[in-house]
Formats: C-alpha cells, sequence, structure tokens
C-alpha cells in the first residue's frame, strides 16, 4: 500500500529444476526507487513540501484503515472458522468417496501405460502410470486396474510410490508401475525410461513387486514372449 510494487522481468526455467525462476526488473526497480527518492525529496523541503507531507500522511491513515478492515481479529477468525468447515466437509465426502471405491473397486482408471525408451509427458488422471518397454501387453486389465486403486485407498499402502513388476533375468530393467505425480515431477529432469524408473526406485521406501501374470513382453526382434 505504501511502497512500490514492481512485476518480474521474466521467468527462467533449467531442465535441472522443478520450478521456475523469477527474473528482477532492474529498470523497473530503478524508476520505483527515484519515485520514492522524489517523494522524499518533497517531503523535505520545508514550507513548499506541505502538500506532498499532507499526501503521505493521507496514503498512511488510509493504509492502517486498510489492514484494520483486512487483518482484523474478528474477520481473520470468521475466515478460519469457514475454512475449517470446508476442510470438515471435504473430508466426510472424501470418506464416503473412499468407501464406496472399496465396497466397488472399480474396473478402469487405475494407470496408465507410458512405453518406449522415451516415455510420453504424463498429463493423464490415473493416479498410476505404468513404465515399461515397447511390446508390453495387458493379459488382464481388470485385475491391474483393480490393483492399482486397492494400493490407493488403503491405508498401510498409501505410502508405496514404485511396484517393479517381476522380471525374466536378462530382459534389462523390469517394467515399473509409479505413482503419476512422481512421474509427471522427475520429467522435468530425465526422460529416459530407465532414468525415470531409478529416480522412482530411489523414493520406494520398501519396494513392493505386482502379482505375476498380469502382463506379458513381447519382444519381437529376438522372438522372446515374457511374462511379468
Amino acid at each position: 500500500k505504501l511502497g512500490r510494487s514492481v512485476p518480474s522481468r521474466q521467468s527462467i526455467k533449467t531442465p535441472k529444476n522443478g520450478y521456475e525462476m523469477a527474473m528482477p526488473d532492474v529498470d523497473g526497480i530503478v524508476n520505483a526507487l527515484m519515485e520514492l527518492y522524489e517523494e522524499h525529496v518533497a517531503m523535505m523541503s520545508g514550507h513548499n513540501g506541505v502538500a506532498a507531507r499532507a499526501k503521505r500522511e493521507s496514503e498512511v491513515m488510509a493504509s492502517n484503515q486498510w489492514i484494520d478492515s483486512t487483518f482484523s481479529s474478528e474477520l481473520v477468525g470468521s475466515k478460519f472458522v469457514s475454512l475449517l468447515h470446508r476442510a470438515e466437509i471435504e473430508f466426510q465426502h472424501r470418506s464416503k468417496a473412499k468407501q464406496k471405491v472399496l465396497q466397488d473397486i472399480p474396473t478402469t482408471g487405475g494407470y496408465q501405460m507410458a512405453l518406449g525408451y522415451h516415455t510420453p509427458i504424463a498429463d493423464w488422471d490415473a493416479p498410476w502410470t505404468l513404465i515399461a518397454p515397447d511390446g508390453l501387453e495387458i493379459k488382464d486389465p481388470t485385475a491391474l486396474h483393480r490393483a492399482c486403486w486397492r494400493m490407493m485407498m488403503h491405508q498401510s499402502e498409501t505410502n508405496v510410490m514404485a511396484l517393479p513388476v517381476s522380471s525374466v533375468q536378462g530382459q534389462g530393467t523390469p517394467p515399473m508401475m509409479v505413482k503419476t505425480y512422481l512421474v509427471t515431477g522427475f520429467q522435468n529432469v530425465v526422460s529416459r525410461r530407465i532414468s525415470l524408473e531409478g529416480m522412482a526406485m530411489q523414493q520406494a521406501v520398501k519396494p513392493q513387486f505386482l502379482p505375476q501374470g498380469l502382463a506379458v513382453l513381447r519382444d519381437e526382434s529376438y522372438d522372446v514372449k515374457d511374462e511379468f
């Protein structure tokens, strides 16, 4: 209210960091400081500064009134009561939705497949992403979707971040089920499947494995058919 707001000049983002940094507008900062300096000089100019001082006092009073009306204990308290009430309603709705899902576990929407050497950018809503090489075929999609939803809803398994799929020796890194929000964060840094799986395993406190027999990996170049 009493200072100057200077928008940033631009934002920059590096592949190594998953966040943006604001670059300051140096010219804008200089102009804002010059305006404040000129106002200060005007207020200090004796008799000629009466109008400038009166303007400043008016701004200070308006700012104080705004603070009192916006951040009063009564208003802040009422906002917190409203926020807590909304949180309680949201918790009740989530609890009911969770119970509904557990009673009738969905057969779709539990995971999204991301195949290939470089995984596609994760822009889907499915809570899990199945990272795998080309050629992966799901033998029982219904069972796999149900397994994913159960892991999302059961309290004892909500901390599971990555689940490797059992692989035959010599076929490289196995397919892996990873929380989608983790994949989104990792893709700010890497894109190769093997790199994503390595980073996911670092986040897995207690790595677990999906049941065998849910998928088949077909490697046409070697005429190999591996079950996972």
